[in-house]
């Protein structure tokens, strides 16, 4: 995802950054190089470059579907042939550009919504553990882009009424 958003921003001509200043690429509390996942987390997964402009959000209804709106996920581990399908929660889509512009794919980022399989597998060491996940849009698939399983991830907001401004993030 992140590649797909660098690789974007490479295509686009210099004239246009002259425009517009800086562009944000990433926010968060990690390096944006390998995203952390554990067993059955919902994650929102946020991708550029995706031709398909949907008139609205999509999203599953009873059981979480492998594919919605035409979209799909698949992980797969180093030193595995297994393929893990990647249950759909949403897809809904942002526009990033001014009310004013005409609707272009290069104006929206699509946000897939996904659980990650309570079947990925985790290794002690990292290197072994690696992961990658890649998104499907009808015919076209994106590279595939790094993930590291861990056993658990806890996020703990602090209370408004403490001193701390940030959310704690605790790995296990």
């Amino acid at each position: 995802m992140r590649c797909a958003i660098y690789c974007l921003l490479l295509s686009v001509p210099a004239s246009v950054f002259a425009q517009s200043g800086a562009t944000l690429v990433s926010a968060g509390y990690m390096d944006p190089a390998v995203t952390v996942v554990s067993p059955g987390q919902d994650i929102t997964f946020y991708l550029s470059g995706v031709p398909t402009l949907l008139a609205q959000p999509v999203e599953a209804r009873a059981h979480l579907p492998y594919t919605l709106a035409g979209f799909s996920a698949k992980i797969t581990q180093t030193g595995s042939s297994d393929v893990l399908n990647v249950p759909l929660y949403s897809v809904r889509q942002i526009d990033l550009c001014a009310a004013s512009q005409q609707a272009t794919p290069a104006c929206f980022v699509t946000a897939l919504r996904v659980q990650i399989p309570f079947e990925i597998a985790l290794y002690a060491n990292a290197q072994q553990g690696k992961a990658q996940i890649s998104f499907s849009e009808v015919a076209d698939s994106s590279r595939a882009f790094s993930l590291l399983p861990v056993p658990s991830q806890i996020f703990l907001k602090a209370c408004p009424d403490r001193q701390a401004a940030s959310p704690t993030r605790m790995a296990h």
